[in-house]
């Protein structure tokens, strides 16, 4: 069973967004692992980011991990 999950980010222009998604862009290549899949894309002012999990635990611990970068990277704490 897949389980997915997409959030989308809107930023003030496209050049914050980006400056975020370039530097999400190493973590997303690396944590393409067995157990969750990511895939940040965006266009404009928006970043739209996709997850596919084998499990509820996988979803949850991806989720959480890119909420709190892109918050940081952001300037949101």
């Amino acid at each position: 069973m897949k389980i997915t999950s997409t959030i989308v980010f809107e930023f003030a222009d496209q050049t914050r967004r980006l400056n975020v998604q370039k530097s999400l862009e190493p973590d997303v290549q690396g944590d393409n692992r067995e157990r969750c899949k990511v895939n940040v894309n965006g266009s404009g002012k928006k970043m739209k980011v996709e997850m596919e999990a084998t499990d509820e635990t996988a979803l949850r611990a991806s989720t959480n991990t890119y909420l709190k970068t892109i918050a940081l990277l952001r300037g949101e704490q």
